[in-house]
């Protein structure tokens, strides 16, 4: 006999008088009206919830007992009716991160059921990292062995340069957040996209190239002579740091997003 979801069954077949009448309760299925505590020990029929806010937890966390190699990837992908999502899900930028952005969203771009792409990152605190530094230096030593510069580097700054060119003149609203500590590179792919770009009390933008004696790279020069009142131009020299709607008042930004709309904000796949 089932009432409402919980089967209940009786023991048939024996007399009342040697055994009394028993009733066996069995789960059949999950309910929103379930309890639901800290505890597994408690309620043992915890399970993800897919609805979760886009800035919620860590992907490590929510994905921790997964050993899907894709979650891993630099670049993750999540796709909605109309909307696609591009996850960078990487501590600095390399090679491979470069060419999976590059060809995820000019697939995005091509796709006809698409009418908006969104950019952000699954790290809180940092956006994508930078380039990074032992990779520079290993760059440097192989130019100063061979007195040329290393294919290796031409083609990694030819594809960073393609993927900056193609952000700033993407055909389809192209909706970027600065998510946590965006630093050069990174910064300028969200900055290129002005119109569409997004800061947060979280965001913190960083020029500061030139504190490891290297050079703006990635549209900086670009996306830093458009400031006004010679902002950027300070921002490159001293690598000051930008924090919060200071963002959006330099002109780093267009939009301010309000911490109440974060809940609207879904990853679906």
């Amino acid at each position: 006999m089932i009432h409402n979801g919980i089967v209940k069954s009786r023991c048939i077949g024996t007399p009342r008088r040697l055994h009394q009448q028993q009733m066996r309760f069995v789960r059949t299925g999950f309910f929103r009206s379930d309890e639901k505590y800290n505890d597994d020990k408690r309620n043992p029929y915890q399970f993800i919830d897919p609805q979760s806010v886009l800035f919620a937890d860590h992907v490590d966390a929510e994905w921790r007992y997964a050993d899907d190699p894709t979650l891993r990837a630099p670049v993750l992908e999540r796709n909605n009716v109309g909307m696609g999502m591009i996850v960078a899900n990487s501590d600095n930028i390399s090679f491979p991160m470069v060419n999976s952005l590059y060809r995820r969203l000019r697939n995005l771009e091509v796709n006809t059921t698409k009418r908006l792409v969104c950019l952000t990152s699954s790290h809180r605190d940092k956006f994508a990292g930078d380039l990074h530094l032992q990779d520079l230096l290993l760059l440097a030593q192989a130019s100063q062995l061979r007195n040329e510069i290393p294919r290796y580097a031409l083609e990694f700054f030819k594809n960073m340069f393609d993927l900056n060119l193609m952000i700033a003149e993407y055909h389809k609203p192209l909706v970027t957040l600065y998510n946590g500590e965006v630093l050069n590179a990174a910064a300028s792919w969200c900055g290129l996209s002005i119109e569409y770009s997004g800061a947060y009390h979280h965001s913190v933008v960083q020029f500061d190239q030139t504190r490891y004696g290297f050079f703006p790279v990635a549209g900086q020069s670009f996306l830093l002579a458009r400031l006004p009142f010679c902002i950027g131009n300070y921002l490159a020299l001293t690598g000051e740091a930008v924090a919060g709607k200071d963002i959006v008042y330099c002109g780093l930004a267009k939009n301010w997003i309000s911490p109440d709309a974060f809940r609207l904000l879904e990853l679906t796949s």
